[in-house]
């Protein structure tokens, strides 16, 4: 199935950025396995669940070389010392803001690898589905990857617009997937992850 896309300049504010797409790398797999064992030994008690999300949890495809994490955490965490513990772990908190109750963006390199962490509360979210579609229908990989390229040549120096741009693409496979394997990633959170 192909999902129809439009790119379009988008009146957003520039800054330096250039997305570039390299060929898929398995050590990719293992740089997460071992990233999330790592935060299993510093905040292992408030971790629910972590997944590897985005282009490179995708065998095959092309993708930015930065793992993203998506990673929930029961609503009983501190949130100051969560953040501690990602600041001694090498992580910058880079946004906190979003449409979900807890949505914080950290980011790392270590050892020449870029890590991009997102920690939310336990949830059905759109960033499970959206990387499951992609893995079970490799003609959607390549889509993703054209409009990727378009928009990278588009807005070399533009992530915000390069961002926004994708994101009618993102939203319609997400819908796709919802539709295809609905309730997939959807959680039944004990009491110890209840807020206090």
């Amino acid at each position: 199935m192909l999902v129809k896309t439009t790119i379009t300049n988008a009146n957003v504010k520039s800054f330096s950025h250039h997305s570039t797409l390299v060929a898929h790398q398995q050590k990719w797999t293992k740089s997460f396995t071992k990233e999330v064992k790592r935060l299993h030994f510093i905040i292992d008690q408030i971790i629910f669940r972590a997944n590897h999300i985005g282009s490179t949890s995708v065998p095959g495809m092309l993708a930015n070389p930065t793992i993203d994490i998506l990673l929930e955490v029961g609503r009983n965490c501190d949130l100051e010392d969560l953040t501690y513990a990602m600041n001694i772990s090498g992580y910058e908190l880079k946004q906190r803001e979003g449409n979900a109750e807890l949505d914080l963006l950290y980011t790392k390199v270590s050892n020449g690898q870029a890590y991009r962490i997102i920690i939310r509360y336990p949830g059905d979210w759109d960033e499970y589905y959206f990387s499951e579609y992609l893995r079970r229908h490799p003609e959607m990989q390549r889509q993703y990857e054209q409009v990727r390229q378009e928009l990278g040549q588009l807005y070399v120096n533009d992530s915000i617009a390069y961002a926004n741009g994708k994101s009618s693409f993102v939203k319609q496979v997400t819908e796709l997937a919802r539709q295809e394997f609905p309730r997939k990633f959807a959680t039944n959170v004990g009491r110890f992850f209840e807020k206090r």
